[in-house]
């Protein structure tokens, strides 16, 4: 996650001015990087879906386009005065955002692909309520068929997952009730009402990962091995086995047990694996100590070893230490775990004097499998330099082909984001970036420096959209972290670097608050914090904002006691007046071209409903 530490400023001052000296001229970025255009303005909110009483919005999975619902069932036997009583169980459905695909009546969601759902059913067993696991077609023709349900729901690991819009594997089969049968089946799920048996997967354990690609090459990876299999040659009902690979051997001394190996495709026939052995004990030859972000005393000890690997030849070649590879082979992964950051800023925040716990707002998590234009991925790996005869271990990356053919683009710490052709360095959610320049790339890859780095004074250009860089101001001399933002037009200061929080600019706005301590009201002795919030104009005009509850990207969202939540634009247009029980904004970043998507789902009146922002 992006955390940067002002104190490191000093320490990492030499690299990122090396950083910034280092400049190709030659205009190859774009070639590299996709183009996003920003997303204009919103105006106003139009329900697209009311659903029935009861029912709400519990997530929406961006991949496939589809929300999850939910329904809470109570015990009827309980007190009625009881305020907000726990549910005996919820049951969840599907709709999009004009149309209910299954009403609630699901134990759980694990997966979606396209029109298909991995589910978890309630069954009665006699006299026991029972959950199963099965497959659902939800949506499109012949939609609402199920399948499996065979045998019981592990929630610790994984019984049935999809392995690309045409297969799904799970353990044992569709006949299974035991959850460790030691194989595997893939089945192809779209080949009418019941899922067609493919072949037997033998050799797995309740803990090993599937993948597949290009419906050819089927692997699985389990601690420290990787076995490969022809997805086109069966023998005796199993995938005939062609290679395996193990990053470790006896030689090293390590135990499989800490050992965990990821598979990477590039494209055309090209893997990365990469094993890491950690651990929380020192031990002899280990690469990289790295300390726990929240408590700097505990310390995990890692052993890295990646190759490239040709499916076709067998060959391996060993490379540096990757950590993650994003590209569209990734980018589901990618997704759910940004998605998930991206959200989870939403619900953390504190309590400040006025009575009100507000989330926090944080700049968006953007999936960098989608920076990358579609035959290039972005491939991270350890790196080490010495500071003062100390080995320091960093992150950066490489652009790598669909042949393994790597691009070092030694002026760039991480992958840029293009904006209406302005790029910024965007950190994975997994990696920092030292503080540096408050700077752009244009699209002849020149870096366009608006506020140089000093000794004591660093910046971290966060975003971009709308003409206007937001970014963290990180002084030494007054130990400050404050945001500000510049815009792209004139290079120059538009907003000064005097704000707690500062949302992107959506047309002419943004918005962002000030923080004070003031007299705690209950106890004069101590100070709780209190947000002043505004709404600030590309000329840094702040004007300020009444009822805020919580800022998001291009709008904001308001409480009134005993009215409830509503949502305003940046520029202080009504969407939705405080009439909601509860209000959600949710994003999705780098998707069809456009910087970012907008749903707003609101609960009233007791349903859960649905808006479309135009």
């Amino acid at each position: 996650m992006k955390k940067f530490v002002a104190a490191l400023l000093l320490l990492v001052l030499m690299l990122a001015v090396s950083l910034g000296s280092c400049k190709d001229k030659t205009g190859e970025f774009p070639n590299y990087f996709n183009n996003f255009a920003s997303t204009d303005p919103y105006r106003k909110a139009e329900v697209s879906l009311t659903l029935p009483e009861g029912v709400q919005v519990a997530s929406y999975d961006a991949e496939s386009d589809v929300f999850i619902t939910a329904y809470h069932i109570y015990d009827p036997d309980a007190d009625e005065e009881e305020e907000d009583p726990e549910p005996l169980y919820t049951v969840y459905g599907l709709c999009s955002d004009t149309e209910v695909y299954l009403a609630p009546r699901y134990a759980g969601i694990l997966d979606i692909f396209g029109d298909y759902a991995i589910v978890v059913r309630f069954m009665i067993q006699g006299a026991e309520l029972e959950s199963k696991v099965g497959l659902v077609k939800f949506r499109g023709e012949d939609s609402g068929w199920e399948w499996g349900f065979s045998y019981d729901y592990a929630p610790l690991i994984t019984q049935m997952q999809f392995l690309d819009d045409r297969y799904f594997v799970m353990l044992g089969d569709g006949e299974t009730e035991v959850t460790d049968p030691g194989y595997a089946t893939v089945y192809d799920y779209r080949s009418g009402r019941r899922p067609l048996k493919v072949a037997h997967i033998p050799e797995v354990a309740n803990g090993t990962a599937f993948y597949c690609f290009d419906q050819s090459y089927l692997v699985t990876a389990q601690k420290n091995t990787v076995t490969f299999y022809d997805f086109n040659r069966i023998e005796k009902g199993s995938f005939v086995r062609t290679d395996r690979y193990s990053p470790f051997n006896a030689d090293d001394g390590l135990s499989s047990s800490g050992v965990s190996t990821s598979v990477y495709y590039l494209g055309n026939h090209w893997f990365i694996l990469s094993g890491t052995y950690s651990s929380n004990s020192e031990f002899a030859g280990y690469d990289i100590a790295k300390p726990d972000e929240d408590d700097p005393d505990t310390v995990t000890y890692l052993k890295i070893r990646s190759v490239r690997y040709n499916i076709l030849s067998g060959q391996t070649y060993t490379t540096d230490r990757v950590v993650l590879v994003a590209n569209p082979y990734t980018d589901n992964y990618i997704r759910t775990m940004t998605d998930a950051l991206n959200s989870s800023y939403t619900n953390e925040g504190f309590k400040e004097a006025d009575g009100i716990a507000r989330p926090l707002y944080a700049q968006p998590v953007v999936p960098t499998s989608s920076v990358a234009k579609g035959e290039y991925s972005i491939v991270y790996y350890y790196y080490y330099y010495y500071i003062e005869d100390e080995i320091v271990w960093d992150v950066s990356f490489a652009m790598y082909n669909r042949d393994a053919n790597a691009k070092l683009i030694e002026s760039l710490a991480m992958p840029l984001v293009y904006v209406d052709g302005k790029g910024y360095m965007s950190a994975d959610p997994e990696f920092a970036i030292p503080a540096r320049n408050a700077s752009y790339y244009d699209m002849q890859d020149n870096e366009v420096v608006v506020r140089a780095l000093e000794s004591k004074v660093g910046y971290d250009p966060v975003a971009i959209h709308s003409g206007m860089m937001i970014a963290y101001e990180y002084n030494l001399n007054n130990y400050t972290q404050m945001a500000g933002a510049f815009n792209l037009e004139t290079d120059s200061i538009a907003v000064p670097f005097e704000y707690y929080e500062l949302t992107i600019f959506v047309g002419d706005y943004a918005t962002g608050s000030k923080l004070d301590m003031v007299e705690d009201p209950e106890d004069p002795d101590k100070t709780l914090p209190l947000r002043t919030f505004y709404r600030i104009g590309k000329n840094g005009a702040a004007t300020e904002l009444q009822n805020v509850y919580s800022l998001r990207n291009g709008v904001y969202t308001t409480l009134i006691k005993d009215k409830g939540y509503g949502l305003y634009a940046n520029d202080g247009t009504q969407l939705i007046p405080e009439r909601c029980e509860v209000l959600s904004v949710v994003e999705t970043f780098l998707q069809d071209g456009v910087f970012m998507k907008t749903h707003v789902i609101t609960v009233e009146n007791g349903r859960g409903v649905i808006y479309r922002l135009s």
